[in-house]
């Protein structure tokens, strides 16, 4: 049986420095971890996580 593909868009208002983005970013690498196509999507310009060792891959709301 053949993996359907998924893609897993995880929102938030911003990727700066807090508790919530360092979890959404460890949530989404999770995913790719587990072979799913994921991204932190930020409403403005996707900066990625750089005060994350390992940030996840950031889109905007236009580009999702």
């Amino acid at each position: 049986m053949k993996k359907a593909s998924i893609k897993v868009f995880l929102t938030s208002a911003h990727n700066k420095p807090s508790g919530g983005g360092k979890v959404l970013n460890q949530v989404g690498n999770l995913f790719r971890e587990k072979g799913y196509e994921s991204y932190v999507v930020v409403p403005g310009e996707p900066e990625p996580a750089s005060w994350m060792g390992n940030p996840a891959p950031v889109i905007n709301l236009k580009d999702m």
